[in-house]
């Protein structure tokens, strides 16, 4: 079920400017001067954040798969498989924690994430400094635990 948000409100100064409420302006780590894209239509506006704020980073744990599809462009690759070591991700998050604002972290790429044996820890760490967590995982490694 969805929930619905209260709406938010801008002001018009005397200035004619837009003025934004502030949570709006934290949770998008809008600074002065910052460039934003605005789509229009007939009856409304939208406002995108701006180009210099990063909202999603993917981080891929490993590029080591515990399946062997047909279809997987892995098939393809002449690479050498393995898995992000700890030192890699402390300087990730250690960089995570210097953006204004947290982004999304989604685990995922090529690999099967739950294949690192590190990944619980490594998205608690995320979830730690703040950040949402997103995965992509073909699911065969999951338990209830």
């Amino acid at each position: 079920m969805i929930s619905a948000k209260s709406p938010l409100w801008a002001e018009v100064d005397d200035n004619g400017r837009l003025q934004l409420p502030p949570e709006l302006i934290n949770q998008y780590g809008l600074q002065p001067g910052a460039r934003v894209r605005i789509d229009q239509d007939k009856n409304s506006f939208r406002l995108h954040r701006p180009v210099t704020h990063l909202h999603k980073i993917y981080i891929e744990p490993t590029n080591r798969c515990n399946l062997d599809c047909i279809t997987c462009m892995r098939n393809n690759w002449d690479v050498t498989y393995g898995n992000m070591n700890d030192g890699t991700f402390t300087r990730v998050v250690a960089e995570l924690q210097t953006l204004p604002s947290p982004p999304t972290v989604l685990f995922g790429g090529i690999g099967e994430p739950t294949f690192h044996r590190n990944l619980p820890d490594m998205i608690s760490q995320t979830k730690d400094i703040g950040c949402r967590v997103e995965m992509i995982t073909n699911g065969t490694l999951l338990t209830g635990e």
